[in-house]
């Protein structure tokens, strides 16, 4: 995720003589709206892109005092989170592709790379994202087309109890700020969540993987059926 402070504190750390456009830029691009990057034309998305990118020559300029203040590591995350407020800015701006999911795997790709290809690496996110379905191209999907079965999805789900999330209401199509939701209904029949709903361990964790086939519970959990999906 971009994020302008986590960058600023790290120049005022480790390079206290940076030039005054460096904040500006970053601030512009913080302070964007998806309303107006829906508005941008592509000259307006080129010229702020620009700018991102002097940012980014910035720190490959002066990589060598950067690296010996601070160290390797510390300087190519921040190096990458400069990185992102170029993503940022396609991610606000476009249309239909989903940037925000492509580059949330890319970004993890990226993370594994510079802690070491033989790490293994937890990316936590909304089952939305970590899922592997074509149609929507998640994070998880361009995940499993770069790293085969490298990667695993774990899906988290629940069917009692309270959680918190972000109100929606349906009627103004406006998001509201973190509240808390109980579930007071049974799940239907028909989806997951009853199967996990009806059996009695408490906690399950099902590796569909694992499962003999053919298998008539295999067969079912790999049909397509409703889904508890709030939360992650």
């Amino acid at each position: 995720t971009y994020n302008r402070e986590l960058i600023e504190e790290y120049l005022d750390t480790y390079d206290t003589g940076y030039p005054d456009y460096i904040n500006k830029i970053l601030s512009e691009i913080n302070n964007l709206t998806y309303e107006q990057g829906e508005s941008m034309d592509s000259e307006q998305k080129i010229l702020l892109q620009n700018k991102s990118d002097s940012v980014y020559n910035y720190f490959e300029t002066n990589s060598a005092s950067l690296v010996t203040n601070s160290g390797k590591f510390e300087y190519e995350l921040i190096k990458r989170l400069i990185h992102q407020s170029k993503q940022f800015i396609d991610v606000i701006t476009a249309q239909s592709y989903n940037y925000r999911d492509y580059y949330m795997a890319k970004n993890t790709i990226w993370l594994t790379t510079l802690l070491n290809d033989h790490t293994k690496v937890v990316s936590w996110a909304h089952n939305g994202h970590i899922n592997k379905d074509p149609r929507y191209n998640p994070q998880g999907y361009v995940l499993s087309q770069e790293l085969g079965s490298n990667y695993k999805a774990i899906g988290f789900s629940f069917n009692r109890g309270t959680f918190q999330a972000i109100k929606y209401n349906r009627t103004t199509n406006n998001y509201y700020g973190l509240t808390q939701h109980k579930i007071t209904k049974i799940p239907p029949r028909e989806s997951y969540n009853y199967l996990f709903y009806a059996s009695v361990p408490e906690n399950i964790i099902v590796i569909i993987s694992n499962l003999p086939e053919p298998n008539s519970l295999s067969t079912w959990l790999n049909t397509e059926h409703k889904f508890l999906s709030i939360g992650s």
